[in-house]
């Protein structure tokens, strides 16, 4: 018997299942990187959910308005178990802020804290005749440190340092 040639057939025999053990082991890793990174994906939306929930339980009441007066009411609730910080109101018709042409200010200084489970009513320079007819804007900072914008109770927006909204994601568009 050729026992070169045993040994030969032996090494590719040996070589083709370290290969093939190669393989197998590349595609694991590569099929548990990817399940990886969908887990880390699904964690980061859920993340972003949780952070976004929690800025949606600031909201306003219906606002009150005087036809005629010069000034609306809001109502603000923070009905969140985290307070948040720097409050800003304004008003907004049609989503866009509202720039009063007579002079009067449309803005109302910033509310250091709104606590939580707490309300506070905020009376607004509105245009004259359209009182009753505005809705709210609020843009404020959560307990860790984020921006958020929220318009007339529609779903918050995160914002940048600058105030420009983020893309979902809180990545900047």
């Amino acid at each position: 018997m050729n026992w070169d040639a045993v040994e030969a057939v032996a090494s590719a025999a040996g070589a083709t299942v370290t290969f093939a053990a190669l393989v197998v082991t590349w595609g694991a890793l590569r099929r548990e990187a990817r399940a990886r990174r969908a887990d880390v994906a699904r964690l980061d939306r859920q993340r972003q959910q949780d952070e976004a929930a929690e800025a949606g339980l600031v909201m306003f009441g219906d606002p009150e308005g005087v036809l005629n007066s010069g000034q609306a009411t809001l109502k603000l609730t923070n009905f969140g178990n985290r307070p948040v910080f720097d409050v800003r109101v304004r008003l907004v018709r049609d989503g866009r802020p509202i720039v009063l042409t007579d002079g009067r200010d449309s803005d109302i200084p910033r509310t250091v804290v709104l606590e939580p489970q707490k309300s506070r009513k905020i009376t607004i320079n509105a245009p004259y005749g359209e009182e009753p007819f505005v809705a709210g804007r609020v843009e404020f900072r959560d307990s860790s440190g984020r921006l958020w914008r929220r318009s007339n109770n529609g779903p918050p927006r995160r914002l940048d340092a600058d105030g420009n909204e983020l893309e979902a994601g809180g990545r900047e568009p």
